[in-house]
């Protein structure tokens, strides 16, 4: 029963892996292929590999901390990189194993989501909107959680919705959330 198991997360159609302290422990196939790497490429490695950027990888891991320390679970969509350099959307899901020590030990899902929709080129800070704005959030709670001023979030999405072709915050959530851009 435990090889059947150990069979079925391996060959998961989503990308599973196990971390302690934000490295990387255990990883199926589908998460290797996600990224890019082989398996013993990602085993002992930090979870910044996958990152667009250390800054994000550190913010991300900031904004994360706090929602684990809350709930013990986090989602979000966010864009990562590719072995190759690529940069792709994704979604990420996580369950802290140790909620008191969030990235003490956790199970962490995701989701590629590239055959949605592509990436547009955008600033380490319009992705770090990007993701707040597919939250739902407003210019005010963006530049709280990103220790801006609300005219900075308001002209990040500005630029965002010229980047992406849209006239309203509507549209260019519609755009961030679905398919195909």
């Amino acid at each position: 029963m435990l090889n059947d198991f150990h069979e079925m997360l391996a060959h998961a159609p989503i990308g599973i892996v196990y971390t302690k302290q934000r490295m990387i422990m255990s990883c199926n196939n589908q998460f290797c292929e996600m990224f890019g790497y082989e398996e013993d490429e990602l085993v002992g490695q930090s979870m910044a590999i996958l990152y667009a950027s250390t800054d994000e990888y550190q913010k991300i891991g900031q904004i994360w901390d706090k929602v684990l320390r809350k709930s013990g679970y986090h989602d979000d969509v966010r864009i990562m990189k590719r072995k190759n350099g690529n940069l792709f959307w994704v979604r990420g899901r996580g369950k802290s194993l140790t909620p008191d020590e969030p990235f003490l030990s956790g199970v962490w899902t995701y989701e590629d989501l590239s055959i949605h929709k592509s990436v547009i080129e955008v600033s380490p800070r319009e992705r770090q909107v990007c993701m707040l704005l597919i939250e739902g959030r407003s210019a005010k709670d963006i530049a709280r959680k990103l220790d801006i001023s609300p005219r900075t979030a308001e002209a990040h999405r500005a630029n965002l919705m010229k980047k992406y072709g849209t006239k309203t915050t509507g549209e260019l959530i519609a755009r961030l959330a679905t398919t195909p851009m």
